[in-house]
Order: C-alpha cells, then sequence, then structure tokens
C-alpha cells in the first residue's frame, strides 16, 4: 500500500474526545405548533433561512440573522460561506424545507414549460420530482457539512397503508427527498400541541409516527437539549 494512502486513511480518524460534536436536527408537525420558536431556542448565533416568514413568531432576534429564502443556489451559496470561514454561525435553521422542496419543484416544471417538455395543464412528472430531488439533497448535504448544528423545519403529512390501515403521521417530503434527508440525521422528532395549549417534541418512532433518536433523549425534547450534550 502506498504510504500517501495510508496517509489519507489516518487523516480521516475521528477522535470523539477532540471533535466539535455537530447536530443535525429536522422537526415536523402542522401549521403553528411552534416549530420555528423551538428551532430558535438554542443558544448561540443563529442564521435562520425563512421561506414562509416565520421569524414573525420569534420574540428576541438579537443573536439571529434571517434570510428570505431565495432559491437551491442561495442555498449552496450559505455552504460555501459557512465551510470557508466567511460566516459564522452556531446554528443554521431552514425554515421549511418541505416548503423550499415545493417551490423548487415549481421552478423546475417552469423551466421545463419554458423548454416545450411538459404538457399543457403542467403537472409534474415524475423526472421533476426527481430533478428537485437531486438539487435539494445536493444544497443540503453541503449545508450538513458545515460546521455548524443544522436544523430543518417541515410540514407534516397522514399516510394511511392501504393493506394494514394504519395511518402515519411523517414528514411532509416526496418518497426519494424524504430517504435523501433522513439518512445523516441524529434526530427526527414530531412537534405538537395539545387542547392546552402544551407542546410535545416526540423523538422515539412508533407505529404511527415518524421519529429517530440516534442521541438517547427522553421524554419532550428541547433544541438545547441536542446542542448541550456536545
Amino acid at each position: 500500500m502506498k504510504q500517501s494512502t495510508i496517509d489519507a486513511l489516518e487523516a480521516s480518524v475521528i477522535d470523539p474526545a477532540v471533535a466539535t460534536p455537530f447536530f443535525r436536527v429536522i422537526l415536523y408537525g402542522d401549521v403553528g405548533v411552534g416549530k420555528t420558536t423551538w428551532a430558535t431556542t438554542g443558544s448561540g448565533k443563529t442564521l435562520l433561512i425563512d421561506s414562509s416568514e416565520g421569524y414573525i413568531t420569534i420574540k428576541d432576534t438579537s443573536n439571529m440573522t434571517i434570510l428570505g429564502y431565495k432559491g437551491v443556489s442561495q442555498l449552496e451559496a450559505i455552504a460555501e460561506a459557512l465551510t470557508e470561514g466567511v460566516w459564522q454561525y452556531d446554528t443554521v435553521v431552514i425554515d421549511e424545507l418541505s416548503t423550499i422542496a415545493k417551490l423548487d419543484l415549481e421552478t423546475v416544471v417552469a423551466a421545463q414549460a419554458k423548454k416545450g417538455n411538459i404538457r399543457e395543464d403542467a403537472v409534474p412528472e415524475q423526472r421533476d420530482y426527481l430533478a428537485t430531488q437531486l438539487r435539494i439533497a445536493k444544497a443540503l448535504n453541503a449545508l450538513m457539512a458545515c460546521p455548524c448544528n443544522v436544523v430543518i423545519l417541515a410540514h407534516e403529512r397522514r399516510v394511511t397503508d392501504k393493506s394494514s390501515g394504519v395511518t402515519m403521521i411523517e414528514s411532509d417530503f416526496s418518497p426519494g427527498l424524504k430517504v435523501e434527508i433522513n439518512r445523516t440525521l441524529h434526530v427526527i422528532g414530531r412537534i405538537s400541541i395539545d387542547s392546552r395549549g402544551a407542546r410535545t417534541v416526540q423523538v422515539t418512532p412508533s407505529k404511527t409516527v415518524q421519529a429517530k433518536n440516534r442521541l438517547d433523549l427522553t421524554g419532550s425534547v428541547a433544541l438545547s437539549d441536542i446542542i448541550n450534550r456536545g
């Protein structure tokens, strides 16, 4: 084996004792349950990428930079700025990626329409969903590699299995995009609110709720519970 190959392998060794633990989290839920508030309560400097004016619910923006979402290329530019140290933030919040995916699908469909490659009803085709999946996944992977925590927000949807009749509550993404997003996450949580106004974040998966918990968290989880584990 070449010494250069050995050197490359040794350079890739991660020492858990000295590595800085950055966390990748997705929080999904219905409209108005407090996703943005939850995601912006961590300590440190936060960058909020906002696609639907969720920032109006935030009471304290003193340690926060808010960017209006302008397209997938913007996400890639943000990732580049963070990777190169031009921008430095403790946490990046994407609010909401499900909305961003839908907006990008519209962009892809419109581009096909200009080329004359789509039917008059402009209904998205499988290739359009795949194009959006690849575009979003590329930008998201770049952000996930940045030296900061990444919190993704999304709406929820209910999907009923025809064979069992069981309805699963999950993040509102196309199946392919959901796989791309979920595979590298440490935590997937669903936030809900009861009739008394109490909020709960479920990170333990069940037969009816999509969740993921690689950090051995228990109970209803706050963002600080995740970040402070580092």
